[in-house]
């Protein structure tokens, strides 16, 4: 009777089980130092993008400069 009181048994191995997952997921979900903010590996930055449209000539250099200088602040 005193263990259905303190949640013992399979009740407290569920409630165990349960918060381990919500601090899993929370720290799942940090961005990792270093990445940028992005846990994405794949994902190029917008001065990546800007020298593949320049490289591609789909920008003039006047262009690129001035989006260069944009991105850069």
């Amino acid at each position: 009777m005193e263990t259905m009181m303190i949640g013992g048994g399979f009740g407290g191995l569920f409630w165990l089980i349960i918060l381990g997952l919500v601090i899993w997921l929370i720290v799942d979900r940090r961005p990792t130092p270093g990445a940028g903010g992005s846990r994405h590996t794949n994902e190029r930055s917008a001065i990546d993008i800007l020298n593949a449209a320049y490289a591609n000539g789909e920008l003039d250099r006047e262009t690129y400069l001035q989006k260069k200088g944009d991105i850069s602040g």
